[in-house]
This record gives structure tokens, sequence and C-alpha cells, in this order.
């Protein structure tokens, strides 16, 4: 059954979503290579499953990156538009403008690094732009270093943690639903927090609040955009690096 089971959310839905499909809209002309209708059902299943403000946003968000990569991957350049550099569906690009400084604008600061995106524990975007839906449980492996133990980020569904970075096989840092952050099992008292190994927790702000932002210094970015989603985007340097749900690219 579909989750948009109200008037608000149905128009909520109608209003960031339908672009995807449009034939006049900034995606046109991806169609004939990407149908664009299971990205249009993803993005209405996430805007009407969010719990908090913060998931209308990142599921949009989210689903419109999934969508631009894959076009993108198909051949197609251009296409897009839609979500601003500030991670805004619709956005003016006027809500981040300390996000150049923080490194956490979606689009400005994309060329160097590759994004994986998890949300409604159901929908993963992978570094390459595949979009896969789960029948999430249990704890998953998003990211991981392929070769050695430098780093691990663990997904867990249907629990009170979102999300566990191990670091040289030991827990690093625990991200719970609610964006609180615990770094060696101590709760970090404030944002932002910068600890002695360079791992910087800070939050960048959004239309809704903001999200918190887990910073390692071996070109691993943790992102909490809300209740269920989490963003893991690794440098470049990691290319064909890195295994998991999110891939490698």
């Amino acid at each position: 059954p579909s989750p948009c089971t109200t008037p608000t959310l149905t128009a909520r839905a109608d209003a960031l979503c339908t672009p995807l499909l449009s034939v006049a809209g900034p995606y046109a002309d991806c169609h004939a290579q990407v149908p664009p209708a299971v990205y249009y059902q993803a993005c209405r299943d996430a805007v009407c499953r969010g719990q908090i403000p913060f998931s209308w946003n990142t599921g949009c968000v989210s689903t419109y990156t999934s969508y631009e990569q894959a076009c993108r991957a198909a051949g197609v350049t251009t296409v897009g538009g839609f979500v601003d550099q500030c991670g805004v569906c619709g956005g003016d690009g006027t809500s981040c403008v300390n996000c150049a400084t923080d490194n956490s604008c979606v689009g400005g600061n994309a060329t160097s690094a590759a994004v994986c995106k998890m949300w409604g524990n159901r929908f993963v975007s992978s570094f390459d732009g595949r979009l896969s839906l789960f029948n999430a449980r249990c704890f998953y492996v998003l990211a991981q270093s392929a070769h050695d133990p430098t780093f691990a980020v663990l997904w867990a569904a249907d629990t009170s943690l979102l999300a566990v970075v191990q670091v040289n096989g030991q827990a690093r840092v625990t991200l719970m639903r609610d964006g609180r952050v615990f770094l060696d099992g101590v709760l970090v008292p404030a944002a932002p927090w910068l600890a002695a190994d360079g791992t910087r927790v800070f939050v960048t702000p959004t239309p809704t609040g903001g999200d918190v932002v887990i910073n390692f210094p071996f070109g691993l970015t943790v992102t909490w955009r809300g209740y269920s989603a989490v963003d893991v985007q690794v440098a470049q340097g990691w290319a064909m690096g890195v295994s998991g749900l999110c891939g490698n690219f």
C-alpha cells in the first residue's frame, strides 16, 4: 500500500517528485535511456514515509541525485536542475551560505568524491548511481575499505542505531537515528567537535534544521540527514578500493 495516506503527504510528494516524470521538465532528455518510474515511486515513498521533516527533503534529494547519476552513466549530459547546490529540492541555492567552507554542498564539491545514500530503511543509491530496494531487518555493510581494515560503515535497520563506523576493526563512531553522535562510546556534547586524530563532527544548516556531518582524516565523510537517512562520501583516492552495498566507483 502507498504510504501517502493523507492529502497533505500526497500533495507534498506530488510537488517534490512529479518533475522526474515531466515531459517538458529538466529530466525529459533522459527518459528514453533511464525510465524514471522506479525513481519516481522511490521519491514518493521516501517523502511520504518521512517521520520528521528532515526526511521529506532527504528522500527527494537522494532520488534525484541517483537519477541524475544514472542518466550521466547512460551518456545523457543535459539533465538535472531540480536539486540546488545546497541539496534542496526546488531550492534557489541560498540556504547553505556556509556549505563551501564545510565541504557539504551536494553539487558544488562532488567532483572530487563519490557519494552513496541510504534512506527510508529501504533505499540505497550506490556510488555509481544505481538504486536498490531492500526489506532491511539487520546490519549491513554500506561501504568498507576493500583491501585493509581502514574503515567500515555499517547500516543498522529497525533499531535506535542508524550507523556504526569502524576504524581499523574497532567501533569508532556510533550514529543514532535522532542525530546523536558517540565517539569511542562517549556522547559528543556539541558540534563542532574536533578529536585528537583529526575526526571532525559539525552541523551544516538546512531549511529544516541541520545535517550532522562526521569527517574522518582518511577521506571518509558520513552525514546524518534525518531519522532514517545517511550519506557515505569517499574521496577519489578510494576509487576501486571499496566494497559493500554502496558498490565501487
